[in-house]
């Protein structure tokens, strides 16, 4: 059983966005059970308290409660019947939720999700005797890691095996691993960076070397919020036009170091204008979820258009900054 987690009083207030309505919310006490990096992007997570989900920027350095399930993290609402999880990881397109010995997984492709299953002989065919995860992160190498009390395992994602059985965290994992009974959570922010919480402590492991920094509150440091976050509301059904979000905006006007507007003109095809309307290039749209619109041009640029850090995105890397967004 994991282990109760440190609870933080965060007072709420009032931020609000072209797209969001109504952001006030009641002030709410929390847990971080699990973590997961926003698939497809950098710097981006989910942090999931019991059944919810909330998002944390590395940028902004901001930890932002939604009123969203994790059963909606791809878009596309998946009833897992949950309410609460143990751990998270994703890979190959699909995010992976386990509570107890199952597990679901949620598809960014429509009607790819699937579960609750047996994690043994179904996501593992060699996987260990244990009754839960206690966290799970992809450290990018091929290999998602598993952590249950001091112990841990390395699952190879092409293979779908765990490689060897459990090993001591301490003095295999990392080089100089704290003195915690258990890990609440841990994700790869994709900055070569890997992080892990228990209780109200978190530290940075260095994936490169495999060495920890000093262990540090949550609170005031990782989150840079201390002690404030923001509670905004999400819609829990299919978008409506007063509600834009990344599921349903069709254009996305941008400014700073430039300016001009990706609209999406039929299907998966999108156009990039300028502010004049004269057509610079055209786009394919590989993917959407919650917050972002996934976009690429034929010379294989990857555009992410960001509707939760207002941010244009390309190859990764922010460029513009979003100033308007429309839904039909």
């Amino acid at each position: 059983m994991k282990r109760q987690l440190a609870t933080f009083k965060m007072a709420i207030f009032c931020f609000g966005f072209i797209f969001v309505a109504n952001p006030c919310v009641k002030a709410q006490s929390w847990n971080y059970s699990a973590a997961v990096l926003k698939p497809n992007t950098s710097g981006t997570a989910y942090f999931f308290d019991d059944e919810l989900y909330s998002i944390y920027s590395l940028n902004s350095g901001t930890l932002t409660r939604t009123n969203s399930s994790f059963d909606y993290l791809t878009g596309e609402k998946y009833n897992a019947g949950w309410d609460h999880i143990d751990a998270a990881t994703q890979f190959n397109n699909n995010i992976y939720i386990f509570r107890g010995r199952e597990y679901v997984r949620l598809g960014l492709k429509p009607g790819t999700s699937g579960g609750p299953s047996p994690i043994a002989g179904n996501f593992a065919s060699n996987w260990p005797n244990w009754d839960t995860v206690d966290a799970a992160t992809n450290l990018g190498n091929g290999n998602v890691y598993f952590f249950k009390g001091r112990e841990y395992i390395r699952y190879e994602i092409s293979s779908g095996r765990v490689q060897g059985p459990p090993k001591p965290i301490a003095g295999n994992f990392a080089k100089n691993w704290p003195a915690w009974g258990s890990v609440d959570s841990a994700v790869n922010l994709g900055n070569g960076i890997a992080y892990f919480f228990s209780g109200d402590q978190y530290f940075r492991y260095t994936i490169s070397t495999a060495e920890c920094s000093t262990p540090q509150k949550i609170i005031g440091n990782f989150a840079n919020i201390s002690p404030t976050a923001i509670t905004i509301p999400v819609t829990t059904q299919q978008p409506k036009t007063s509600q834009v979000n990344g599921l349903n905006v069709t254009t996305v006007e941008y400014g700073g170091a430039g300016t001009g507007k990706y609209r999406q003109i039929q299907g998966k095809v999108w156009v990039l204008y300028t502010l004049n309307n004269v057509e610079v290039a055209r786009l394919v749209e590989t993917g959407r979820d919650e917050w972002s619109v996934y976009l690429r041009k034929a010379d294989g640029t990857n555009i992410q258009l960001d509707l939760w850090t207002k941010e244009v995105k390309i190859n990764g890397s922010t460029r513009y900054s979003v100033t308007r967004v429309w839904a039909p």
